[in-house]
């Protein structure tokens, strides 16, 4: 129970997962490390989080979803009984959270857990901040998943329109999620506005970052694989020419 071999096993266990690889090591000296910080400090003590948020990691890893759920469930109210809902570890944990009730299954709650969580990254982290796009984006794939389309493609439209109106239109954000409509929208069968957006999106980066940008090459790229698709070759061929990148194998 002393505070500097629990800090010093939490460490150990740190570098074994990290930088060894070895998660079944790396666990069951968190479990130690918990246990002491349990009877040392107890519950609320950031040494006791920091230690249950480690091994939520190693066990998502390793599967074990189950026991990560409940465990990211203890943490997630600790959280927000300690910190507050609005504190940058109680915010990233809401979505692990989410991510594990999607691992058992428990998609209703999932469903609302990640949109409250992407509400709170967009407040907290900002709409462009990389922690937020992947929240926005697990939250419109789990709708998917669970056939609401409807709701999905409402995702991604409201985080698009939230983009251009603080970043603009020509933000690398707003135009990442003009591909993302652009997709979903090709898959639904939605060919005319899914045209105008990747268009759109392609213009958008020329003015952005030039011709010969990569990020507009991969854009005129997403543009021509449409139009192959829509039997339009002729017209995806120029933009090949053009030095987009061909579609991949």
């Amino acid at each position: 129970q002393n505070p500097y071999t629990l800090d010093s096993l939490y460490n150990l266990a740190t570098f074994l997962w990290h930088s060894e690889g070895l998660a079944d090591e790396a666990e069951e000296v968190l479990r130690e490390a918990r246990i002491g910080c349990l009877s040392a400090f107890g519950p609320t003590h950031h040494g006791t989080l920091d230690c249950t948020e480690k091994l939520i990691e190693i066990l998502d890893i390793k599967e074990g979803f189950v026991e990560a759920e409940e465990l990211c469930r203890e943490l997630m109210r600790t959280r927000t009984e300690v910190y507050g809902p609005n504190h940058e570890d109680t915010v990233r944990t809401s979505a692990t959270f989410a991510s594990l009730l999607v691992s058992v299954e428990k998609f209703d709650e999932a469903e609302k857990t990640y949109a409250d969580a992407a509400r709170r990254h967009k407040e907290i982290f900002g709409l462009d901040d990389s922690s937020t796009l992947e929240v926005v984006y697990n939250q419109w794939h789990t709708l998917q998943r669970s056939g609401k389309q409807k709701e999905a493609e409402n995702v991604v439209r409201q985080a698009l329109a939230e983009c251009v109106k603080a970043l603009g239109e020509d933000s690398a954000t707003a135009l990442s999620y003009m591909d993302d409509l652009a997709i979903f929208l090709e898959t639904a069968g939605d060919l005319r506005e899914a045209e105008a957006l990747f268009r759109k999106a392609l213009e958008g980066r020329v003015r952005a970052f030039g011709e010969s940008h990569e990020e507009t090459l991969r854009s005129a790229g997403n543009l021509a694989v449409f139009l192959d698709n829509e039997g339009r070759g002729v017209e995806a061929l120029k933009l090949y020419r053009q030095g987009a990148p061909p579609p991949t194998q």
